[in-house]
């Protein structure tokens, strides 16, 4: 079963939504990164901005963070700017993400958290998991230049458009 986000397209004043389903986006990243299943979530802003919902997978949907300075996704949120962990572990923040995914079997190691910006506006969080007993089990650390991979995967699946 797929899940369909939406992306914002403006026309004059006027807003249409358009669905976007972030599987393909999982498939690139995951492909792109060695990754393994459900390492892949993505988090959608309320229209007030002061809520992240899980949605995607489907399973977390109706999961949300408060978009304060508290957590790693509020401050994503807030900064506009991506977020690499590379020893989740030692990092409390992580703690109700690392719970929700069921952590306890195969602990998050290490995490990118990268913003969707449209339009100026921060739309959703996708975050990137690496998950393993310990941070070297859990595969390659995330670099500085993995953002702009990321970057690059997240403008061609999602084709992020303003509409004159």
């Amino acid at each position: 079963m797929t899940l369909n986000c939406f992306v914002y397209i403006i026309k004059s004043n006027f807003i249409r939504i358009r669905k976007i389903d972030y599987s393909e986006l999982d498939r690139k990243i995951s492909k792109t990164f060695q990754l393994s299943k459900d390492s892949i979530f993505v988090l959608s802003a309320d229209e007030e901005g002061k809520l992240l919902e899980f949605t995607y997978p489907l399973q977390y949907k109706g999961n949300v963070i408060p978009v304060d300075g508290k957590n790693i996704a509020g401050r994503v949120f807030i900064s506009r700017r991506p977020y690499i962990s590379n020893d989740v572990q030692k990092d409390k923040i992580h703690i109700f993400f690392s719970w929700l995914i069921g952590g306890k079997v195969m602990p998050v190691q290490k995490m990118i958290v990268y913003p969707i910006i449209f339009a100026e506006k921060v739309i959703a969080l996708l975050k990137i998991v690496k998950k393993g007993s310990d941070p070297q089990t859990a595969g390659a650390s995330f670099k500085k230049s993995d953002i702009k991979e990321i970057e690059s995967i997240v403008n061609t699946v999602l084709t992020l458009h303003v509409v004159k």
